[in-house]
């Protein structure tokens, strides 16, 4: 017993003299700044431990998808958007803004963008003063008006698998919708729907999830195919989870026919509006405005989403040094800014300069091993 004991107290030693040993680590680069770089970004490895990233940019940029459901039982919900467009456009009239329109309807449209009246797949500032009449007359769909004028035969109607998370995921995948998709520019995804994800939501055995239908695959999306610095907010004119009363009113009783059509919950979009702690962490994402499908007058949440679309955040690929971050408007460089960062190094830039101020940040992050 005691030649046991002595062994295992000289392994015991040994142990803690190679534990004590001199051990040369070696420093590896940070993924992150290397990636940066690869994505247009300037990111220098410093030698007191920490890179040192720049991001500039100029205000002002927003490109906004709508993505509207098409099916027969919404042409009364895409004439009150088209009606009360103005609130959202007034918001914006001073931003260099950018605005696309997609369907629901993946089997049809798949995630292509529509055209409008002069033959473009987006609407620019360029063209401010015809947008309205050409939103207007793009947003309200002829075959959702078809589909209601003969009772939701399905002959006469679109595919009524509503998919608008998948719509965006394959928006992302078209090579010609390339150009909409700016660098610097905050993305904005507004979704009009009187039903979810699919339809039916999650946990229909007819009607199953795919991965394009999941908002963690469209976050991770936009990280990948936008660069890591991109951020998205998503809004949604849906039936809100938990309002039975605007539920009951999406119920549709077809002539010759005692099955009604059932509006549902946008859950899955709500997912994207209010973002879980989970969504949030991978970046890129911040809270959008939940509209309700239901309200009589579109203009007041409308006008929430333009103001939204006023604040500059932008996702920091890392977490600043002591929380520390340098901002600096070259046409006023005396301004007191404000700004907040999230948890999950989300930055908020809460007072933009006019447009065109070209914006530097700069901040620290550590280099890790």
């Amino acid at each position: 017993m005691e030649t046991l004991r002595r062994l295992i107290l000289l392994f015991v030693g040994l142990s803690i003299y190679v534990g004590c040993s001199d051990v040369n680590f070696q420093v590896v680069p940070s993924a992150t700044c290397d990636e940066f770089n690869d994505q247009g970004g300037v990111c220098h490895h410093g030698e007191d431990g920490f890179n040192t990233y720049n991001i500039e940019f100029k205000t002002g940029k927003v490109d906004i998808l709508f993505v509207v459901d098409n099916s027969g039982s919404m042409w009364i919900e895409q004439t009150q958007m088209a009606n009360k467009f103005p609130y959202l456009l007034d918001k914006i009239a001073d931003l260099d803004y950018q605005i696309a329109i997609t369907t629901t309807d993946v089997e049809n449209d798949q995630g292509r963008f529509l055209l409008f009246p002069n033959g473009a797949p987006y609407l620019t500032t360029a063209t401010h003063g015809n947008n309205l009449d050409w939103f207007r007359e793009t947003i309200q769909r002829d075959e959702t008006l078809v589909c209601d004028s003969n009772n939701y035969e399905e002959a006469f109607c679109p595919s009524n698998d509503e998919r608008g998370i998948y719509a965006v995921n394959l928006a992302l995948d078209h090579p010609e919708n390339s150009s909409f998709f700016r660098d610097s520019a905050t993305l904005h995804v507004v979704f009009l729907s009187d039903e979810d994800e699919r339809g039916v939501g999650r946990g229909s055995r007819t009607y199953p999830f795919e991965a394009y239908d999941e908002p963690s695959t469209l976050i991770s999306k936009i990280r990948d195919q936008l660069g890591i610095t991109k951020a998205a907010q998503f809004h949604a004119v849906t039936v809100a989870p938990g309002d039975e009363a605007c539920l009951v009113k999406q119920y549709v009783y077809p002539a010759n026919t005692s099955w009604p059509i059932k509006g549902r919950e946008g859950k899955v979009y709500a997912e994207l509006v209010s973002p879980s702690s989970s969504l949030l962490s991978m970046g890129n994402i911040l809270p959008g405005v939940q509209g309700s499908i239901c309200a009589k007058d579109y203009g007041a949440q409308l006008g929430e989403i333009g103001d939204d679309m006023k604040i500059k955040p932008i996702q920091l690929p890392c977490e600043p040094r002591d929380g520390e971050v340098s901002i600096v408007y070259d046409r006023f460089p005396d301004i007191n800014i404000d700004y907040s960062l999230s948890d999950t190094d989300m930055l908020t830039i809460h007072s933009m300069p006019p447009e065109h101020t070209k914006v530097r940040i700069q901040f620290n992050c550590p280099i890790y091993l």
